[in-house]
């Protein structure tokens, strides 16, 4: 089996993981296990997180997308708050949210998803949490 299945297969059981720990499980270094997770990505096979642990971001697959939230415990600050209201509520009016409430949002790509509604002729974004249904929504 070459590296790139290998490392697909970990992330497929594993996920999310960072290329340190793809690298000790496939059996290589840290730089040659992120090349391959890049291909990755490009392939579409693997998804990439824009939360990092020591500057580095996480892969994982689809259907993995729930144990996305182990991951919040790198949050801190404002964007933890933000991330415990959203995953609360499910779905927050940007217009009515807080200023640092918008920003931290804004940053929390991998949890909350903007959504554009039309009302009354004025657009207007709402913020749902990432596992909420757009018909739930």
């Amino acid at each position: 089996m070459d590296n790139r299945s290998e490392a697909l297969n970990v992330v497929r059981s594993k996920g999310p993981l960072q290329p340190s720990q793809i690298a000790t499980t496939v059996n290589t270094n840290i730089l040659f296990a992120s090349a391959i997770l890049s291909e990755l990505v490009d392939n579409k096979k693997v998804k990439i997180t824009y939360i990092k642990r020591g500057g580095s971001p996480f892969y994982y697959m689809d259907g993995q997308e729930e144990k996305l939230m182990d991951l919040a415990q790198y949050l801190s600050g404002k964007m933890k708050e933000a991330y415990d209201l959203l995953s609360e509520k499910l779905i927050i009016q940007d217009s009515t949210a807080e200023p640092w409430q918008r920003v931290a949002l804004r940053d929390l790509k991998d949890y909350a998803v903007p959504v554009h509604v039309n009302y009354k002729g004025m657009q207007e974004t709402f913020w749902k949490w990432y596992l909420t249904s757009n018909d739930e929504a």
